[in-house]
C-alpha cells in the first residue's frame, strides 16, 4: 500500500460524497486503517456502520447525526488518536448544517445541499467549463471586479482589513508562494494563503499559518456567509462563479483567524482576475513569476497582451517583484507598467544570490542552495522540492518576503534581528513540499515496486523543467510515463520535451475535469502527437512500449505490470487533473 499519510486520506475522503463510496471505503480501510490511525477499531467499526445504509443509499438527516454522535463517541472510547485527520472529516460529512441554528442551506436555490463542498459545486465553475474569450482582459466575456466587491461589501469588506502580497505569472506562482508563506510563518507572522488549483480537495486553497482549512470549518464558513452569498447572487441574477464566492470566503477567513499578512495567488491574468480587488493600500508587494503564453485566448491573443493582463495586479507606488522572465517583450511590458505607476522595481535573479552546493551530508542525494539576500546569508538549505528550476522560486519568494519585512519592520509591528531572519529562511525553505510538483513516491512495502511521480507540467516550459529534473534524480532507471492533458493545453510544446527522455514505456490517458472527459485530449491524439515528435528526436532512438489507456487508473496498473523492476521510475504528467486521479488510485492501490 502506497501511504500518503492520515491528512491525505481525509482529503480523499472529504471529497467523496456520502452515497455509492461508503461499500467501497468500507473495504479500503481495512487495508488503509494502519497508515490512517493507531487504532483500528475507530475506523472500521464506523465503516461497518456506515455501510448498513446501503451502498446507493443516501442517510438521512437522522441517520446522519447519528453516525454523527457515534464518531464523537469512538474517538473517546476507541480512538488512541485526538488529532485524527480522518475522523475530522468522517464528523464533517456528518454533520449536515440543518443540526446547527443558522446555518441550514435549504433555502430557496439551494435545496438538497448539505455542505459547503456541494454549494461551491453548484456554482460555474470555469476551471472545469473552460475560460471565455478575452475574459482575463475585460472583454464581453469577462469577470467585473465590481461583482466580487459588491459580494465582498455584504460580507463586511475583509479584504480592506488585509495586508497582501499578490503573485501573478505563468510558471511556479503556486511554488513561489508556499514559499513566500512559509517563511514569513517562521518569522512569527500569523501567514494566511489562498492559492488554486486543488490537487485533491478544495480545503488545500485556503490555509493559515501552513494548516489547510478543515472541511468543518469551510462548513461553517459558507453557513456563516450564506444569506450574503444568496443574496449578492440574486442580484447579480446568478452570475457569481466558483472562484469568485472562494476568493471572497478565503479573504474573510483570514479576517476571522487575524491573519498579519495574505499571500494570494491569482486565478487567471490579473487585471480581471477576483483577487485584485487588493488595493493600493493593502499591496505590501506585486510578484510575478516568468510568463509564458499559457491561457492566450482568454489573455488576449499575444504574449503581451498576457504581460499586460499579468501585469494589472501592479498598483500605484507598491513595490513589484520581477522573476527573471525567459522573453524579452514580457520584460518590456512589465517595466513599462510599473514606471507608468511609480512602482519600484526590484529584480530576483539581481538581487538574490541562488548557488547549488554538493550534498550536505553522507544521507542525502539531493544539492543544497546558498542564499544571500539584502545582507541575510543562509549556507546549505537542504529543499525539498527538486530542480533546478527552483533556484529561481526561492529567489523570487525572497525579494518578496524582504520586501514584507521592511514594510512590517518600518511600521513598527515587529523587529526581527538577523538570527531570526536566517532562522526563519531556512526552516521555511525547508519545509515546503507540494503535491504533483515532482512529488515522488515510494512504497515501502514493496521495494520491487517502481517509484512514481507525480508531476502537472502542462506547458512546454514546466515539462522542459520536468525533463531536467527527470534525468537529474534519475540519470539511469528505467522510466514509464503516463500522459494525460486538457484539449486545449499546447500538447505539442509538451510533448516535444518529454519524448526527449526516451522512456521504455509510454501510456496515453485521459483524466476527467470536473467529473467529465469532454474537455480532455484523446489519448488518440497524444499517441499521434508523440510519433510525430518522436520522429524529431536525434541520436540512436531506444525501442518502446506506447499504449493507450482510457483512465489513470488503468494506466497505472499497466505502467506498474509492464514495468516491475527495482528502481524503476514511472511519472504521470500532463496535468495536475492526472495528478488528482493518480493520487486517489495510489491510496488503494495494493503493493
Amino acid at each position: 500500500m502506497a501511504s500518503f499519510g492520515s491528512r491525505s486520506f481525509s482529503a480523499l475522503w472529504a471529497s467523496m460524497p456520502p452515497g455509492p463510496h461508503l461499500l467501497w471505503l468500507q473495504r479500503s480501510l481495512w487495508s488503509t486503517t494502519a497508515a490512517v490511525c493507531t487504532s483500528q477499531p475507530c475506523g472500521v467499526v464506523v465503516m461497518q456502520r456506515a455501510a448498513t445504509m446501503g451502498p446507493s443509499k443516501q442517510p438521512n438527516a437522522a441517520a446522519r447525526s447519528g453516525l454523527q454522535d457515534q464518531l464523537s463517541a469512538y474517538r473517546q472510547n476507541l480512538c488512541k488518536s485526538r488529532s485524527c485527520g480522518s475522523l475530522d472529516v468522517m464528523q464533517s460529512r456528518f454533520d449536515p448544517f440543518t443540526n446547527r441554528a443558522g446555518s441550514s442551506f435549504h433555502s430557496s436555490g439551494c435545496r438538497g445541499i448539505t455542505n459547503a463542498v456541494e454549494f461551491l459545486d453548484s456554482l460555474t465553475n470555469y476551471e472545469h467549463t473552460g475560460v471565455p474569450a478575452d475574459a482575463g482582459t475585460g472583454g464581453s466575456d469577462g469577470f467585473p471586479l465590481d461583482r466580487v466587491r459588491a459580494l465582498l461589501s455584504r460580507m463586511g469588506d475583509p479584504h480592506l482589513k488585509l495586508k497582501f502580497v499578490h503573485i501573478t505569472g505563468s510558471k511556479g506562482k503556486g511554488t513561489v508562494a508556499h514559499f513566500i508563506a512559509s517563511v514569513l510563518k517562521e518569522s512569527g507572522l500569523a501567514v494566511g494563503l489562498y492559492t488554486s488549483p486543488h490537487v485533491v480537495s478544495v480545503e488545500e486553497r485556503i490555509c493559515m499559518d501552513g494548516e489547510a482549512i478543515k472541511a468543518n470549518e469551510l462548513n461553517d464558513l459558507v453557513a456563516q456567509n450564506r444569506s450574503a452569498i444568496e443574496a449578492c447572487q440574486a442580484s447579480e441574477k446568478g452570475r457569481l462563479t466558483y472562484f469568485e464566492v472562494l476568493t471572497a470566503l478565503a479573504f474573510k477567513h483570514f479576517v476571522d483567524r487575524q491573519a498579519d499578512i495574505v499571500v494570494t495567488e491569482v486565478g487567471l491574468g490579473g487585471t480581471t482576475d477576483a483577487t485584485n480587488v487588493i488595493e493600493a493600500n493593502g499591496l505590501v508587494a506585486a510578484v510575478l513569476t516568468p510568463i509564458d503564453s499559457e491561457h492566450l485566448q482568454a489573455l488576449g491573443g499575444t504574449i503581451e497582451s498576457v504581460a499586460g493582463a499579468k501585469a494589472g495586479i501592479m498598483k500605484a507606488g507598491r513595490p513589484a517583484v520581477l522573476a527573471e522572465q525567459p522573453n524579452p517583450d514580457v520584460l518590456r511590458v512589465l517595466e513599462a507598467r510599473a514606471a507608468e505607476l511609480g512602482c519600484k522595481i526590484t529584480h530576483a535573479k539581481r538581487d538574490v544570490a541562488v548557488r547549488r552546493t554538493p550534498p550536505s551530508s553522507s544521507h542525502s542525494t539531493s544539492p543544497s542552495i546558498d542564499v544571500d539576500f539584502n545582507g541575510v546569508k543562509v549556507a546549505n538549505v537542504a529543499l525539498r522540492m527538486k530542480g533546478a528550476h527552483q533556484d529561481s522560486n526561492v529567489a523570487t519568494a525572497l525579494c518578496a518576503v524582504d520586501e514584507v519585512w521592511q514594510f512590517l519592520q518600518g511600521g513598527g509591528s515587529v523587529s526581527l534581528d538577523d538570527h531570526v531572519l536566517k532562522d526563519a529562511t531556512r526552516k521555511g525553505l525547508e519545509a515546503v513540499q507540494l503535491p504533483g510538483r515532482f512529488q515522488v513516491v515510494q512504497d515501502h512495502q514493496d521495494l520491487e515496486a517502481p517509484w512514481v511521480v507525480l508531476d502537472g507540467a502542462h506547458t512546454a516550459a514546466s515539462a522542459a523543467a520536468l525533463v531536467h529534473t527527470l534525468r537529474s534524480e534519475f540519470p539511469s532507471q528505467p522510466l514509464g510515463l503516463i500522459v494525460a492533458m486538457a484539449a486545449e493545453k499546447d500538447h505539442v510544446g509538451v510533448i516535444r520535451h518529454l519524448v526527449q527522455l526516451q522512456p521504455d514505456i509510454v501510456v496515453f490517458t485521459a483524466a476527467p475535469i470536473g467529473g467529465s472527459y469532454e474537455r480532455s485530449a484523446p489519448p488518440g491524439t497524444l499517441a499521434g502527437t508523440w510519433d510525430i515528435a518522436e520522429g524529431g528526436v536525434s541520436g540512436r532512438r531506444k525501442r518502446k512500449r506506447k499504449m493507450v489507456q482510457n483512465s489513470v487508473g488503468s494506466a497505472l496498473a499497466k505502467a506498474r505490470h509492464e514495468l516491475w523492476v527495482r528502481n524503476a521510475v514511472i511519472c504521470v504528467t500532463g496535468s495536475f487533473y492526472a495528478v488528482s486521479e493518480a493520487i486517489k488510485v495510489l491510496e488503494t492501490l495494493p503493493g
